[in-house]
């Protein structure tokens, strides 16, 4: 099958070579549907591994960070003790 038509009167090359582009087509079409689909399964793969690698790096520093939280909060409630009320049994 050629690339161009030569006009001979009969259209059935005519049909055949428009039957053959289209099956061009759509073998392209699909090889590319195929490819896009292996990107975004490479991308949701990379997505999945960067974001767990994000957590597991400052998931150690959030927790450092809280328990520093803590111990300040804990500093400050000894240097401020809170207020004690005492009722004593003769207020009765």
């Amino acid at each position: 099958m050629t690339d161009s038509i030569t006009p001979t009167g009969d259209l059935a090359s005519s049909i055949e070579f428009i039957a053959n582009l289209r099956r061009q087509i759509n073998e392209r079409r699909q090889e590319c549907y195929e490819k896009i689909e292996r990107i975004r399964q490479r991308a949701e793969a990379d997505e999945r591994y960067e974001a767990d690698r994000l957590y597991f790096e400052t998931e150690p520093l959030r927790r450092q960070m809280e328990a520093m939280i803590k111990c300040v909060a804990d500093y400050e409630s000894l240097k401020h003790p809170a207020a004690v009320f005492i009722q004593s049994s003769l207020d009765k």
